[in-house]
């Protein structure tokens, strides 16, 4: 008897018979989408409106609104016409985002409007959702020290050699007044 995969694949679903029907629709699927990833990695404009339709199903406005001015900004950077949208000009257009957020829920706090900036709260904590995770200041300070090793630097003198690469590979990572810190702490100019 000669074993070809599509039979593999039935023994493997623990069927005794090739046509044995109640079960075999599940080992035809899988043997049909054989050759397809079994996860697929969507791009942050696919993921958007895919987050955008589910929260206009939900109802719920605040979420639909960050998502909706996350979209907006997506659109309008690719309408600039610099090229192609790579990942790094997404992450600079959310973290901008981020940022206006932050400033706003800092505004409302000290106009006493609570109300507006807990809705604020709620927009920025559904954009941190698509930034990259926050990385450990100890982490950030062993990259900091690669960075410094890699470089050559000395000294503070070399401190322009050393936040350029520093940014680059951090950012969107760890605020960047953190980094800051932690590239004069290892020149020898920091606290």
């Amino acid at each position: 008897m000669e074993c070809t995969f599509g039979s593999v694949g039935l023994a493997i679903a623990g069927l005794k018979h090739p046509l044995d029907a109640a079960s075999s629709w599940l080992v035809r699927a899988i043997l049909r989408n054989f050759h397809q990833p079994l996860i697929t990695i969507m791009s942050l404009t696919d993921q958007i409106n895919t987050d955008l339709k589910a929260a206009m199903k939900s109802g719920d406005q605040v979420r639909l609104n960050a998502v909706r001015s996350i979209r907006a900004l997506l659109i309008e950077l690719s309408k600039r016409g610099t090229g192609t949208v790579t990942p790094e000009d997404e992450l600079t257009a959310l973290l901008a985002a981020a940022k206006k957020r932050k400033e706003a829920i800092e505004l409302y706090d000290a106009a006493g409007r609570k109300d507006l900036a807990d809705i604020e709260r709620t927009e920025l904590s559904v954009i941190q959702i698509y930034l990259p995770q926050p990385m450990s200041k100890e982490d950030a300070a062993s990259v900091v020290t690669r960075i410094v090793t890699e470089s050559g630097a000395l000294g503070m003198k070399d401190m322009g050699k050393v936040m350029p690469a520093a940014m680059k590979e951090l950012k969107g990572k760890i605020d960047g007044g953190i980094i800051q810190e932690l590239v004069k702490t290892r020149l020898g100019g920091g606290s």
